[in-house]
């Protein structure tokens, strides 16, 4: 696959913004996250790939993420259907 976005995600941009702002790399995160390699973070980031669910939280510790903020969105974009069950 290319380099391009193919479909824009809100954990997606979470992820992309908060790496660049800790200056890490897509390999860094993805040694973090028990990854061989970065590609997989940068599929994550260009919407070239599905964000593990199950791995939520394993993502917010490694960068450092609001946890409540980020399994909202994870939520908001794998179950849509479920948002009205969380309170603001």
């Amino acid at each position: 696959m290319s380099g391009k976005i193919v479909r824009e995600t809100k954990v997606g941009n979470m992820i992309v913004q908060k790496r660049e702002q800790l200056g890490l790399t897509q390999y860094e995160v993805g040694k973090k996250l028990g990854y061989k390699h970065g590609n997989y973070i940068g599929m994550l980031e260009k919407g070239q790939s599905y964000f593990p669910v199950e791995k939520w939280e394993a993502y917010a510790n490694a960068l450092g993420l609001d946890k409540k903020t980020f399994l909202r969105a994870v939520i908001e974009e794998a179950y849509p259907s479920m948002l009205p069950y969380f309170k603001e």
